[in-house]
């Protein structure tokens, strides 16, 4: 029995090992695994000599025969994780099949059952439905969700019905369909609203989901009886909010022209083709020096041909206030 360390201070070694080279786990368990399965305990007896600390284990062992195997029957599942072919079936709260070859041990199976304890997390069972605007008899692209950075291991389908909170008035109801899917190994799926709305106020559908085993966060469509919706006071200090005038949708209508003028009728500004990017009004004039403007009213004009070449204008006022920063 002198030749054989006992077999706590066996896995103590391999404890060690395991902190040791952890950040090369893959090599860890291959150096395991031959030690163990094919060189038996005396590998571990003579190399522990050499390095009391265990520090140069990681580098291999090659000694001994083949015996004890019993006593490491667990080190099997770790091995088979070195063949050359390995397949990793999972899916959640079912069975783990890992196969593998190796030329020592031939063709090796092992299987465990995955009692997956995230899928009752109720942090992470909830799908959020998007919020979206359609504009005059149009469309919009809407978004069903799982939380950031969960994905589905099999298809999700989602109910979708219209919730209570809709206030859509005399406006037919909108066409979505009856239910959508987040495809396997995604974190979204996505689906088209379309409506109609003939009245001067926007209209708004709730959408609401359901689904087994599932919390679910409505989403608002708000749909509108007209191309572009303006909102064009600012407040430009830098913060990110309302430090430019968004004219939403006027991207679709790239043959624009917006113009905007003080209280007195001078042109201060103007610009074709807006796009809320690199082409938008952050309280600035354009017109002979560029400068600032001052706090103060000011009026606007969009010109836009539609998809009919119909020219559409929309006018209105705008405040300008202090906190303008020099861009």
């Amino acid at each position: 029995m002198k030749h054989y360390y006992p077999l706590l201070v066996i896995l103590a070694k391999v404890k060690k090992l395991i902190w040791l080279c952890w950040n090369n786990m893959v090599t860890l368990i291959s150096v395991i695994g031959r030690a163990v399965l094919v060189d038996g305990w005396r590998g571990f007896k003579e190399q522990a000599r050499q390095d009391q600390n265990g520090e140069k284990l990681c580098s291999g062992l090659s000694y001994g025969v083949k015996q004890q195997l019993i006593v490491f029957q667990w080190a099997l599942t770790f091995f088979v994780l070195l063949s050359s072919t390995v397949t990793w079936a999972h899916i959640n709260a079912k069975l783990l099949v890992l196969q593998g070859t190796n030329a020592e041990l031939g063709s090796v199976t092992s299987s465990t059952n995955i009692i997956d304890k995230t899928a009752t997390n109720p942090h992470i069972l909830v799908i959020t439905i998007g919020d979206g605007t359609i504009y005059y008899n149009g469309s919009v692209s809407i978004s069903v969700s799982l939380p950031v950075g969960v994905t589905a291991a099999e298809p999700i389908k989602v109910s979708l019905v219209r919730g209570a909170g809709s206030n859509l008035g005399d406006v037919p109801i909108p066409t979505f369909p009856t239910s959508v899917s987040i495809p396997k190994n995604s974190n979204v799926g996505y689906f088209n609203v379309s409506g109609i709305n003939t009245s001067d106020a926007p209209a708004t559908l709730v959408l609401e989901g359901s689904g087994s085993g599932f919390k679910f966060n409505p989403g608002t469509i708000t749909i509108f009886n007209k191309r572009i919706q303006e909102f064009m006071s600012i407040s430009a200090n830098g913060d990110g909010i309302h430090d430019y005038s968004e004219i939403n949708n006027i991207e679709k209508y790239p043959d624009n022209e917006v113009d905007i003028v003080d209280r007195w009728g001078v042109l201060v500004w103007r610009a074709k083709r807006y796009n809320n990017r690199d082409i938008k009004f952050i309280g600035k004039s354009n017109q002979g020096h560029p400068s600032k403007l001052s706090d103060d009213i000011y009026y606007y004009v969009i010109r836009f041909y539609d998809e009919n070449g119909e020219l559409n204008i929309f006018k209105g006022s705008l405040q300008l206030k202090s906190g303008i920063s020099e861009h």
